[in-house]
């Protein structure tokens, strides 16, 4: 063979594929820039994401008259607050005469029109899980440019507000782990992925129940319809702190075993009012809750999914077994059983001194106190001269006082 023009033989090296500049595999000759078809793929993810990211910066919530006008169904009756991806009102449904929580997301004018179909698809998915423990969808559907859902409205605090003053009780803790693993366990076995497993997520209405909300990222895992996402299959997704490490690198897979790893932060979070960044220690390290503990919240934050808790169900029965312990917290040391004694005696120390001052206090102003004893002054030229250096210019007569006869007879 012989490269053209040149009369030379070629160099079979020459013949081999381009590499791609990203990241070196191979490319085709003929494409874009020279860059390979995952790098393309990829470069056009993010380009989705910074798109949807800044759409849903830029959402500026309708007004409750605006509101009105779009959902003549409802009542629209107050502002609720915003999220990351839409915003929440509470409205009622006037033949139900039934409070719900309705929440909007922005429709990105640029998505194509499979990403309706989509969003219709996952939210049909939603609304047939039942679970007590799952805020219920009532509606769904889009209008005048905002996908909307009607749900459950869950009158009480979520679980970042309680964790703002700090950590929870350890029954406590583990109680809202196994209600929210009780809630994966049934929505993991209709196919569906949380992906944004949060404290902001976990709501407690006003007789404590717990409920898992916000299934706006969910990922739909059946075979079937493994491609019909809204975040697509590649997409990281989710909020970091709390995002599993496959979560966090677009190339490796993300399943189920992504939220278990989610819900061994917040229960790390709740037992110790840290979340475990770095080389975190145990719980058992960093609160009073005993080593039995560390068992569960440790295996659920394992790094390699594989490593980790296969089912949601596996972790509702530790957690389970662990609740049915009497004692969750370590013991104190030996010597806090006597700390009840070393109170009382240094109570009762107290209690002498303060009477000892009083007692000194309460003194006549022609009776001094030396050496622990009481002596009246009596304005003669005799005296101790112990005595007498101690009442300084007074000199005087001074006599022992060893009880009030004395003091009356002196």
């Amino acid at each position: 063979m012989f490269q053209a023009g040149a009369g030379q033989p070629m160099d079979k090296r020459n013949l081999q594929q381009p590499a791609c500049p990203r990241c070196g595999a191979p490319a085709r000759p003929d494409a874009p820039a020279g860059i390979c078809p995952c790098c393309l793929l990829g470069q056009g993810l993010s380009e989705t994401r910074g798109r949807h990211a800044a759409l849903a910066a830029a959402f500026d919530p309708p007004s409750l008259g605006e509101m009105r006008r779009r959902f003549p169904q409802l009542e629209i009756l107050d502002f609720l607050g915003r999220g990351g991806m839409g915003a929440v009102y509470k409205a009622r449904q006037p033949l139900l005469n039934r409070l719900v929580a309705l929440k909007i997301l922005p429709v990105d004018p640029e998505d194509s029109p499979e990403s309706g179909q989509r969003f219709l698809r996952e939210a049909q998915a939603l609304s047939r899980l039942s679970h007590p423990n799952i805020v219920t969808v009532y509606d769904f559907g889009e209008a005048e440019g905002l996908y909307y859902f009607v749900m459950e409205l869950v009158e009480g605090a979520d679980l970042r507000q309680r964790l703002a003053a700090g950590r929870l009780p350890p029954r406590e803790a583990l109680q809202i782990a196994r209600a929210i693993a009780e809630a994966l366990d049934a929505a993991h076995g209709r196919g569906i992925v949380h992906r944004d497993i949060k404290p902001a997520n976990i709501l407690a209405d006003n007789a404590g129940h717990v409920k898992m909300a916000d299934f706006g990222l969910v990922r739909m895992m059946a075979p079937e319809a493994r491609d019909l996402t809204l975040t697509g299959s590649n997409e990281s997704m989710g909020t970091p702190y709390y995002m599993a490490p496959e979560q966090r690198a677009p190339s490796r897979p993300a399943d189920h075993r992504a939220d278990l790893y989610s819900l061994g932060v917040i229960l790390y979070e709740m037992l110790t009012g840290e979340l475990p960044l770095g080389g975190f220690e145990p719980p058992s390290v960093r609160s009073t809750v005993t080593p039995r503990v560390d068992r569960v919240v440790m295996k659920a934050l394992k790094a390699d999914p594989e490593q980790r808790y296969q089912t949601a169900a596996d972790m509702v029965s530790d957690l389970t077994e662990l609740l049915a312990s009497r004692d969750l917290c370590q013991k104190p040391p030996a010597w806090w059983m006597w700390a009840p004694a070393i109170a009382l005696f240094l109570g009762a120390l107290g209690a002498a001194w303060h009477m000892h001052r009083q007692r000194a206090v309460a003194l006549p102003p022609d009776v001094l106190e030396f050496g622990g004893n009481h002596y009246r002054v009596y304005y003669e030229n005799t005296g101790w001269n112990e005595a007498r250096k101690k009442c300084g210019q007074l000199g005087g007569h001074l006599a022992i006082v060893d009880s009030p006869a004395e003091d009356e007879f002196l």
